[in-house]
């Protein structure tokens, strides 16, 4: 995980990896949130698999500016090839 910040706002950055247990596809990132205090922005926003098995890693930057830290903020990142989709959900709380 990356933190930075500037323009009042922060940022982190956190890596995860999806691994296939289908046949090939290629999957779209949609990122749900009910609220526009903190930008979700996922990279990269497509990612093609061509075996079983086989894994991909995207990396995912959460900026916000300075909240309280009694506000949480949840979200859902949703990867979809159209016909299956891999559901992620995220939790955001300031400390």
């Amino acid at each position: 995980m990356t933190a930075s910040s500037g323009s009042g706002s922060s940022s982190i950055k956190h890596t995860r990896t999806l691994t296939n247990v289908g046949p090939a596809g290629t999957y779209k990132v949609n990122v749900i949130k009910p609220s526009n205090s903190v930008k979700v922005v996922v990279e990269p926003e497509t990612l093609a698999f061509t075996r079983m098995n086989e894994q991909k890693s995207y990396t995912v930057t959460f900026t916000a500016p300075s909240m309280p830290s009694t506000e949480n903020v949840y979200a859902r990142i949703e990867w979809s090839d159209g016909k299956h989709v891999v559901s992620s959900p995220v939790a955001i709380s300031w400390t």
